[in-house]
């Protein structure tokens, strides 16, 4: 299972010093790591994808790939015969290939490395730190209570994006993958 954040990390970032916890915290990182890839709808650690994609109605000199930024293309296999990686140009940052001298038609089968860190010691610190909040949410007593006070009259309400703090959602927001 891929962690974005380490169970040091997080216990410095929580200020916990003994290991009677770290069960729990272990489970909260890896629900916490998978529900973060889920939301942003890309991998965070690399992971080796492949991919089928069919032009069967027409052929484009295009292809957007599921998942990107793309660290590297593995092999390309157009209607079982590979394709030469010379023949691709790869915009890596977008997913999209494109065919120098021919066109994508029938079925095509990627094997690609994608994803936006190689380990967990290479996720950005903002996708760290954003997972170290929703897990000390998910610590805190009444997490979605926030409460305020006029006199003597008080009123509570719940602060949530999608069930996680809005300050982890606005993070992970800028690494969000939409559609094309």
């Amino acid at each position: 299972m891929t962690t974005l954040i380490a169970l040091e990390e997080l216990k410095q970032y929580l200020e916990i010093d003994d290991g009677a916890r770290d069960a729990l915290l272990s489970v909260l990182i890896q629900s916490v790591s998978s529900a973060a890839e889920i939301f942003t709808g890309r991998f965070i650690i690399n992971r080796v994808i492949e991919e089928e994609l069919h032009f069967f109605d027409r052929a484009a000199q295009t292809l957007q790939l599921n998942f990107y930024p793309v660290k590297q293309i593995i092999k390309i296999i157009r209607n079982g015969q590979e394709i030469d990686a010379a023949q691709i140009a790869a915009d890596k940052e977008s997913g999209i290939l494109r065919r120098q001298y021919d066109s994508f038609c029938g079925t095509i089968l990627v094997s690609y490395e994608a994803g936006i860190a190689q380990s967990a010691a290479d996720v950005p610190q903002d996708i760290k730190l954003a997972c170290a909040q929703w897990i000390k949410y998910f610590l805190s007593s009444d997490p979605s209570v926030k409460t305020e006070s006029l006199g003597d009259y008080s009123v509570s309400y719940a602060e949530l994006c999608g069930g996680m703090p809005a300050q982890v959602a606005a993070v992970l927001e800028k690494y969000k993958r939409y559609g094309v």
